[in-house]
């Protein structure tokens, strides 16, 4: 699984030349201003992740159950875990959203 939302990304319009260009506010506006852009394009990043897994759930239920029907254990056991691990990871980046903190276990 990529933890690519972890790495801070480059161009974003909360760098230090985004501040200095924004004309009429005081620096605290400007830095504030800045972490509500931060803030709103890290919200939209954390559902589409929650949209894309969401997807991924669907598909590995169909999966399972498919396994399930043709006798497959071993297959359903596997289908089943990575579910899990999925709905998860759905639970902590709905957690990020609502600030709480959850640990990736």
């Amino acid at each position: 699984m990529s933890l690519k939302f972890l790495r801070p990304l480059t161009g974003r319009p909360t760098s230090n030349s985004a501040i200095k260009a924004t004309p009429g506010l005081s620096p605290l506006q400007k830095i504030t201003q800045a972490y509500r852009e931060k803030q709103a394009s890290n919200l939209a990043t954390t559902n589409q992740q929650i949209g894309k897994l969401s997807q991924d759930r669907l598909k590995l239920s169909v999966a399972a159950t498919v396994a399930t029907q043709k006798d497959q254990k071993p297959l359903d056991n596997y289908l089943n875990r990575s579910g899990e691990m999925v709905e998860r990871r759905i639970a902590n980046l709905q957690a990020k959203i609502n600030g709480q903190t959850q640990s990736d276990s």
